[in-house]
């Protein structure tokens, strides 16, 4: 009798985490589960096949993360357009973040959130879609959005710790790129072939308009909070 109740114990676990025994489970799983810990978002654009894996056996694999790592796997859009990622921001008690494994956008450097928010304002409420380079960013912030680049140097000058006086364009290019290989590893942005300045922005990149929604829909407020504060 007692081994009649082990052996339905192991089925019901076996069927709670049935991603294991899928034909691509020790080929893709371990990858996978390194772009999550990581903070990626995985997209159908930039992870074809790990996205393949995890869209057919996400009710699996949400149950072994919030099982064994206390976080939630979530996700966002819909269809092709779906992405996923491990929530930490809901998960305080999470086992990933005390280890240590964690890289997501809580831990993103002010420049690059500004930059973030920025770019958010930008495709998703002007919806400026020809957005797709760093040249790009710079040339509109110094045409069309001219009144917020003198408040947008300052903050992001303060921001990486320097003197707004010292800050130029040269150092803006520096700062746009380094905001934009974070969110290429964050699953936001995909780069074109052979290139680190031209990108595709991803619709995960909707999860910075979401957590920043507020400062996005006023971001002249935001940028020109400075001059009573700087």
């Amino acid at each position: 009798m007692a081994n009649e109740n082990s052996t339905k114990g192991e089925g019901e676990e076996l069927e709670r985490y049935d991603f294991l025994i899928h034909a691509d489970a020790k080929k893709l799983f371990a990858k996978l589960d390194l772009e999550l810990r990581n903070g990626s978002h995985v997209n159908f654009y930039k992870h074809e096949r790990l996205w393949k894996f995890l869209n057919r056996n996400y009710e699996s694999l949400k149950f072994f993360y919030g099982d064994f790592y206390e976080v939630i796997l979530d996700m966002g859009g819909n269809d092709q357009e779906r992405y996923y990622f491990l929530d930490f921001k809901e998960s305080e008690t999470s086992t990933i973040t005390e280890r240590g494994n964690l890289q997501s956008y809580d831990y993103l450097r002010g420049g690059s959130i500004l930059i973030g928010l920025f770019i958010c304002y930008v495709y998703f409420a002007d919806r400026k879609f020809s957005l797709n380079s760093s040249a790009t960013l710079i040339s509109l912030l110094q045409t069309d959005y001219e009144e917020y680049k003198k408040d947008f140097y300052r903050l992001l000058a303060s921001l990486n710790k320097e003197e707004s006086t010292d800050f130029n364009d040269r150092k803006l290019v520096t700062w746009i790129n380094k905001a934009l290989k974070e969110f290429e590893q964050l699953g936001w942005i995909m780069y074109n072939d052979n290139s680190e300045t031209e990108f595709r922005i991803l619709p995960a990149m909707d999860r910075l308009r979401i957590i920043y929604a507020q400062q996005i829909d006023n971001i002249g407020e935001l940028l020109a909070k400075i001059e009573n504060n700087g």
